[in-house]
């Protein structure tokens, strides 16, 4: 859950009923949310919503009807619009070429070079499974919780180490598959 996270199990309508002059009437449903959910900030679930297993709702979402497991959701009303395995087809493709753009970032808006320590959430580019000893300072194992001894066997990074990641992200290197989907 994340900051302005509101679930409504009832809502105030009565009071509106009760001032125009008619009947008190109740108002509420139970609200249920499966395994492996997020939320973006600003998130609204309503009641009578059920979520399934391993779905994102984005920010700003408002949550009116039932959404389906393994899906991101977005919206007010709140959808689906792509499965999960499709999102992270996507995020594959975008990542590296964010990682490098945050790299370059960091030399044009702080006027230094960039460290390792900058870059917890991109350490799968240059750090393969064998070589996590020789980053200390990542909280590589938090990061990756219960997939961590998984990444260790079985993880090959894309760049041989932090100096070849830096070493790409000076050239500017976008690959033509991110060129082609921002497209």
């Amino acid at each position: 859950m994340n900051r302005n996270f509101t679930l409504l199990t009832h809502d105030w309508v009565t009071h509106v009923f009760i001032h125009a002059g008619l009947n008190f009437i109740n108002s509420s449903g139970k609200i249920t949310i499966g395994n492996n959910v997020s939320f973006g900030q600003n998130v609204m679930v309503l009641k009578g919503v059920t979520i399934g297993d391993n779905v994102f709702i984005g920010a700003g979402s408002v949550v009116t009807k039932d959404i389906p497991s393994n899906c991101i959701a977005v919206g007010c009303p709140c959808k689906a619009i792509m499965t999960l395995q499709e999102y992270y087809n996507k995020r594959i493709k975008k990542s590296r070429d964010e990682a490098l753009e945050y790299a370059r970032s960091i030399i044009e808006r702080f006027g230094r070079q960039p460290v390792v320590e900058d870059f917890w959430e991109e350490f799968p580019l240059f750090v393969s499974g064998k070589d996590v000893d020789k980053y200390p300072n990542l909280p590589i194992k938090s990061q990756l919780g219960p997939i961590y001894e998984h990444y260790v066997k079985e993880h090959i990074a894309e760049f041989e180490n932090f100096e070849a990641f830096l070493k790409e992200a000076e050239n500017n290197g976008i690959s033509n598959e991110t060129k082609t989907i921002n497209n």
